[in-house]
């Protein structure tokens, strides 16, 4: 691919019970020639395939957790991009533009800002963390849209089957094989896993991560 070409983008969704977000989140995503839509259901119980077969993409059933389900849509995707996607999770309006233009530019990976559909002071606070953890370290989560090289992602053996974490684990893997970025316009994620009060869950995550990293606690 030359940096003139324009490359064919994979949008993959994991999906398990996501009828209360899942019709907004494909209703934002940019519908056309060089975008294909993935939703890799994990089990769904509830309305998501219904309101999933409202819209022309692709529909993929594959065992339960999130790492086997975006590797399962994966190994089916024609994109040279693989953008991984929340299914509580809105693309900006112009993700598709500026995700080509970082590629072209010669980003084999990268990620979004991130903010919340909250007006949590706290919460804004921890997205600006994110986007500087993600700018400095490439740390990057899957609530912020994580897109890679589809070969570069095939190199690395795709998402390591990990009980959490499987969306940090890619990306510290990926940072040492190339340029990546972090696109400015936010991607809104739903904030409902905080409920009314983010700080214990979101100490609870911190503390979590850094016993990951360490070691302290399983995969």
């Amino acid at each position: 691919m030359t940096i003139t070409d324009r490359p064919v983008i994979s949008i993959i969704i994991p999906a398990l019970n996501e009828s209360e977000n899942l019709h907004t989140c494909l209703s934002s995503l940019p519908y056309q020639d060089m975008v294909e839509v993935i939703l890799s259901d994990g089990g769904s119980i509830d309305d998501t395939l219904a309101i999933a077969q409202q819209f022309p993409i692709v529909i993929l059933h594959a065992d339960r957790g999130r790492a086997r389900q975006m590797n399962a849509a994966a190994r089916c995707a024609r994109g040279d991009v693989l953008l991984f996607l929340h299914a509580d999770t809105i693309l900006p309006p112009n993700a598709y533009h500026e995700l080509i233009r970082s590629i072209q530019d010669g980003c084999l990976m990268g990620c979004f800002e991130r903010k919340f559909d909250t007006s949590s002071r706290l919460l804004a606070v921890t997205s600006r963390w994110a986007g500087w953890r993600a700018r400095k370290l490439f740390w990057a989560y899957g609530d912020q849209a994580i897109f890679i090289n589809h070969a570069l992602f095939r190199r690395l053996g795709g998402y390591r089957d990990l009980r959490r974490f499987e969306d940090l684990d890619l990306a510290i893997r990926a940072k040492p094989h190339g340029r990546w970025t972090v696109l400015p316009e936010p991607v809104v994620t739903d904030a409902r896993r905080f409920g009314k009060h983010p700080l214990p869950r979101l100490a609870s995550d911190f503390f979590l991560t850094l016993a990951w990293r360490a070691g302290l606690i399983d995969q």
